[in-house]
């Protein structure tokens, strides 16, 4: 499953969003600032009613 890049990714990042570990939201907000995985994201949350996500600002920078 490793090796394809289907199912075998699929669940690594269910795994990594399961698993307790130091550092999780941070690798959490760098993988959904992607812009493809934010995109699809984005896509997939009106269908169940939530707002869409806004994109991540890195290291404490504010919007002006």
């Amino acid at each position: 499953m490793l090796f394809t890049p289907g199912q075998g990714a699929l669940m690594i990042l269910v795994a990594l969003s399961i698993a307790p570990f130091s550092g999780k939201d941070r690798i959490e907000r760098r993988i959904v600032a992607l812009p493809g995985v934010l995109a699809t994201l984005n896509m997939i949350r009106p269908k169940a009613g939530r707002p869409p996500l806004e994109e991540p600002l890195g290291n404490n920078q504010e919007k002006t």
